[in-house]
């Protein structure tokens, strides 16, 4: 059938609006952030929104991520004993606090009678040549010996020391301390027992050995860590490290002072694609403990056009999410585009002015009032 020409000209005019006119969301979402709120006097009478300005976002966070406190090398030592014998007493269990110097264990060792012994005759050698290299250092100047035989007799008295010296070093690696020297070269009473301390004040991490057993020399007796210097290691999927450097800021669950990134592995795990990142803290966390699991959650730079809000400025409405803001006498809603949110930030990428005074009280007063307006739901 053949169209006349009035309908060939109405047709193709309304074509020409259809496709003038912008899409539906668009037009509903431009007429939301365009209509003002504004509170009857009943309203504003009970009604005072507190309004906070946006802060320039630093950081920007990335999703949290498990990860294990381990502890560093250079914050472990392992105590082992200092020779063979039976373990009769052990003093520390795992997790005690321990002090430097501290007895971890008393081992029995019949090896120790023999190097205090040695001590005891070698400090007496010692004692007999030094008095005989003075004699002879008098007789000498009175001219009554040779010069060779002082030689000789200082020369005894050299080795002497030197062999009280090693004598002494022997001991001091069993485990005796100085006091414990000097109270047997005064009392000449020979211990049949040692003690295994520790080098250092630390938490005792793995006690290895138990009274009654036997253990050889060096043999490992127990673990223990500096608390206070603790890593934080995880492992993160290699796509998501994206910006992340040596020296950015970490949080971990538990502490209140952020750490740092210390190190990201050059390689990432063939299996599943992730990447060892490691951390340290600024200072101590009394709730962080080797081995335990805690989440962690790093940032990258938040770039120059990201705001700062209260998360709880926040309200979602249909499928995006929105901001009050105070419009002269009223309040006007303003879609944004969220970056992240952590810790109670909210971090706005686009569609929040810098100067913009946004609602962080009486949310849902405001958004029911909106709702009148005919937001979206």
């Amino acid at each position: 059938m053949r169209r006349s020409a009035v309908e060939t000209v109405a047709l193709a005019l309304a074509a020409a609006l259809w496709v003038a006119l912008p899409a539906h969301g668009a037009v509903e979402a431009g007429e939301r952030a365009a209509q003002v709120i504004r509170l009857s006097p009943a309203q504003a009478a009970t009604l005072k929104p507190k309004t906070v300005r946006p802060t320039a976002a630093k950081d920007l966070p990335l999703p949290p991520a498990p990860a294990r406190v381990t502890v560093p090398p250079q914050a472990e030592r392992v105590i082992s004993a200092p020779r063979a014998g039976l373990v009769v007493r052990v003093t520390a269990a795992e997790g005690d606090r321990v002090e430097r110097g501290a007895m971890l264990a008393e081992i029995e060792s019949p090896e120790l009678v023999n190097l205090q012994r040695d001590f005891l005759n070698a400090r007496s050698a010692a004692e007999l040549a030094r008095v005989g290299a003075e004699r002879d250092r008098a007789l000498f100047n009175d001219g009554v010996i040779a010069e060779r035989r002082l030689l000789q007799t200082e020369q005894t008295y050299r080795e002497a020391r030197t062999t009280l010296a090693a004598a002494r070093q022997l001991l001091a690696g069993a485990g005796m301390t100085e006091a414990d020297l000097n109270r047997l070269a005064e009392t000449q009473k020979i211990a049949t027992s040692l003690a295994a301390r520790a080098p250092m004040t630390g938490v005792v991490l793995k006690r290895l050995a138990s009274a009654g057993e036997r253990v050889g020399e060096q043999q490992p007796l127990y673990r223990i860590a500096d608390p206070t210097i603790l890593w934080v290691e995880a492992s993160l999927p290699a796509e998501s490290l994206a910006g992340v450097a040596v020296g950015a800021p970490v949080e971990v669950s538990g502490c209140k002072e952020r750490g740092r990134v210390a190190a990201i592995g050059a390689a990432a795990d063939v299996a599943s694609q992730t990447v060892a990142v490691r951390a340290t803290l600024n200072k101590p966390c009394e709730a962080l403990r080797p081995g335990q699991i805690v989440q962690v959650r790093l940032f990258v730079p938040a770039g120059q056009d990201v705001l700062a809000i209260p998360e709880e400025a926040v309200v979602r409405s249909g499928d995006r999410p929105w901001v009050f803001v105070r419009d002269g006498e009223g309040y006007r809603a303003l879609p944004i585009e969220l970056a992240a949110s952590a810790g109670g930030t909210a971090f706005v990428r686009a569609g929040l002015p810098q100067d913009a005074q946004v609602v962080v009280t009486d949310i849902a007063k405001l958004k029911a009032a909106w709702a009148g307006l005919g937001a979206p739901q």
